[in-house]
């Protein structure tokens, strides 16, 4: 009976430290992104998205699942103003602005809709006017727009922006940064 029980002591003895386990956390590092549609169209990710004012712009990575995006282009008048919608989902703060400042016209942007995963703590409605100068950057987002877990729409916020003069024909830059 010693022996058995001496045996179990035993086997019991081992078992435990088997049991016993570490568990390590990775966190895979991936800098700032955005994800940029215009009107409702996917036109880039990463770092530094390129809005081009008249020219085509398309998507390279499949980020979405699948598909063939078209190119974009926009031609208008001087005097027409550019009206288009703005949809950014980003990891990190962003930042909305003219490659250069205009030299006339006006900006105003408008908030849409805010994801369901989503956040976004500026103002609703920003005008800005070049006829007496003014900042190249059109918008800042200070903080990711991504809110918790989700798909790249429900944590994306929209915009519609209203462009007149210049202010029109010039690309707009969007950057993420950390």
């Amino acid at each position: 009976m010693f022996r058995v029980f001496a045996l179990f002591c035993l086997a019991v003895a081992a078992v435990v430290p088997a049991q016993a386990s570490v568990t390590h956390t990775v966190k895979f590092g991936q800098g700032p992104v955005v994800l940029a549609w215009q009107d409702g169209q996917a036109v880039g990710q990463g770092e530094r998205v390129t809005l081009k004012a008249d020219a085509a712009a398309t998507l390279t990575h499949d980020w979405a699942g699948g598909g063939v995006l078209q190119p974009m282009s926009y031609k208008s008048s001087p005097g027409t103003p550019r009206v288009e919608t703005l949809t950014l989902a980003s990891n990190a703060a962003v930042s909305v602005r003219f490659d250069s400042q205009p030299l006339t016209g006006t900006v105003e942007v408008r908030l849409i809709s805010v994801g369901a995963a989503a956040q976004y703590g500026g103002a609703p409605r920003i005008e800005r006017d070049y006829t007496f100068g003014g900042s190249a950057t059109v918008l800042t987002l200070s903080a990711r727009t991504a809110r918790k877990p989700g798909s790249p729409s429900d944590q994306s916020v929209s915009f519609e922006i209203v462009r007149t003069g210049e202010a029109a024909a010039l690309p707009l830059i969007i950057e993420a940064h950390e």
